[in-house]
């Protein structure tokens, strides 16, 4: 049983019976100079599309690939078990590094008969405190 309204019928056998045309209001004329920058467009759309795709599969290969090394340490470091003690190795060598070059700039200011540095700068490390 058919519930559509007769008119809406009859407007639906006619538009079926016409082309729609979306640009009708267009001529030949104008669509003949619209082809070139169409073409153009198109290939610079299809050039962006291509260049995504290369991206898309790049970060799909490395994130197949997982993290890097580096990376992983990274997160292990900081759950690692003895996470603290290791960078306070680390701290303690810069220390003595640091250390070490005032000493040698001391030294060579002495070798040349220059007044040495008046106070090093005082570290801003963090000390912990030790439970006693």
């Amino acid at each position: 049983m058919d519930v559509t309204p007769a008119s809406s019928r009859q407007e639906a056998s006619a538009s079926e019976g016409r082309k729609f045309e979306p640009y009708a209001s267009i001529t030949a004329a104008e669509w003949e100079s619209r082809e070139r920058p169409r073409h153009l467009l198109e290939n610079i759309l299809n050039r962006q599309v291509e260049i995504c795709e290369a991206l898309r599969l790049a970060i799909l290969k490395e994130s197949l690939a997982g993290p890097s090394p580096y990376e992983r340490a990274a997160e292990i470091t900081l759950v690692h078990p003895q996470a603290a003690l290791m960078q306070r190795v680390e701290e303690s060598s810069f220390r003595q590094i640091w250390r070490i070059t005032t000493l040698l700039l001391k030294i060579e200011c002495t070798v040349r008969d220059e007044p040495p540095l008046e106070t090093p700068p005082v570290p801003r490390d963090v000390y912990e405190k030790i439970a006693s």
